[in-house]
């Protein structure tokens, strides 16, 4: 097996799992009014490799020394970009949901918690209900950028995967999610290099 076909199938496994049973499909949400408030700048070198949408309405960078891979053409269509650290055990996926009008209402209402929500949904109904979330949708400034971050366990890996959602201003829906990969049998970064570097990408996104 090429290293490509690899890579897709440890995506595969996180993005589609299917071993850990959870109590139900909601996403908890957080209840209070409290606001994350991060640092607007990176904790850790970035490159000058730009993550672009194709409609031209948001951007972000990867870490120094990563690079994408192509595998667009074996993985859902709404994948736009995917890039890889250099051990391959970490993986950026950058994923735009197109709105519908029950979504639009959501997103209306809910602001970023909704819009986590309905991202969550539709990985789990992927994985035949097989995630299992780590504590509650989180909102998150960026200066003036708004996300909403949630955590998930897939049965891929001992570590948890992170994503971020936001709202573009043309309207489009994104999501940027880091993966852990073990198809290597490497050691995973340590959950605060994990935090540095969820945090440095998402600091880089603009829209």
């Amino acid at each position: 097996m090429n290293l490509k076909n690899s890579i897709l199938l440890a995506l595969l496994a996180v993005l589609l799992s299917s071993c850990i049973v959870v109590k139900n499909d909601m996403i908890e949400v957080e209840t209070g009014k409290q606001v994350i408030n991060l640092s607007p700048k990176p904790q850790m070198s970035m490159s000058d490799e730009i993550v672009r949408s194709h409609s031209g309405d948001m951007i972000a960078f990867l870490p120094q020394d990563w690079f994408f891979i192509n595998i667009l053409d074996q993985t859902s269509e709404d994948i736009f970009a995917t890039a890889v650290s250099p051990d391959y055990t970490m993986a950026a996926v950058f994923t735009k949901l197109n709105p519908s009008p029950e979504t639009l209402e959501i997103v209306r209402r809910e602001g970023v918690i909704g819009l986590a929500r309905i991202f969550y949904d539709k990985k789990m109904q992927k994985s035949a209900g097989s995630l299992k979330q780590v504590g509650n949708t989180q909102k998150i400034m960026l200066g003036p950028l708004e996300f909403g971050k949630y955590s998930y366990y897939a049965s891929s890996s001992s570590e948890p995967c992170h994503s971020a959602v936001f709202v573009s201003n043309s309207g489009n829906y994104y999501e940027y999610s880091l993966l852990p990969m073990t198809f290597r049998g490497k050691q995973l970064p340590t959950k605060e290099e994990i935090d540095i570097l969820f945090n440095s990408i998402l600091a880089t996104i603009q829209y």
